[in-house]
Formats: C-alpha cells, sequence, structure tokens
C-alpha cells in the first residue's frame, strides 16, 4: 500500500506491480459531493446496497461493473474506493470487508 498524505490523501493498494484499489476517505476531495451527485456521474444502472463499515447508519453502495463502490450516510459520502471492474461476487470476495456487529 502506499500512503503519504502529505503528497495524496487517497490510500493506493497495490499488488504484483498493479495498482489493485484506490481507497479516498471522506475530507477535502469528497467534501463537495453528495451521494445523488456521485450516482449521476457512475451511472449504470442502481448499485448493490451492502453494510458499511463506516457506521450502522451508513450505506456502502457498489458499482462493481463500472469499478467503483462508496459508503454514504445521509447525504455525505463517507468514502470511495476505485477498483477494476469485476462481477459482484469478485468485488465481495476480494475487496469487501464485511463490518461485523457494531457496538455501542
Amino acid at each position: 500500500m502506499y500512503y503519504n498524505p502529505a503528497v495524496l490523501s487517497a490510500r493506493v493498494y497495490i499488488s504484483s506491480a498493479k495498482v489493485e484499489m484506490v481507497y479516498v476517505p471522506s475530507g477535502e476531495w469528497l467534501r463537495d459531493i453528495t451521494p445523488k451527485q456521485l450516482e449521476e456521474k457512475i451511472g449504470g444502472g442502481a448499485p448493490t446496497r451492502l453494510r458499511s463499515r463506516s457506521g450502522k447508519k451508513a450505506s456502502h453502495y457498489v458499482h462493481p461493473e463500472q469499478g467503483i463502490a462508496y459508503s454514504s450516510q445521509k447525504d455525505k459520502v463517507l468514502f470511495v474506493e476505485v477498483f477494476q471492474s469485476r462481477p459482484l461476487e469478485a468485488y465481495l470476495e476480494q475487496i469487501y470487508e464485511e463490518p461485523g456487529p457494531f457496538i455501542r
């Protein structure tokens, strides 16, 4: 993984000299974009909705054929994942992290 917040706030995951995924956390890059605006840019139909590791009230939306997923809560994008296009089953096996139970 490449992570140098002084240069780039995103995390770049590399395997076998190939970029596997770019993870963009909430912050400056996502401050002014809403989930609706992101969906308009992605296109390609309705996303698959999953549980998000960002919190009990957040949802994770996946467009595996377009190579993008994001978590949001209300009108705020919490993080974005950009990856090589793949079937949903491959995304679930290779990238998605099941959040497990949330504890108060």
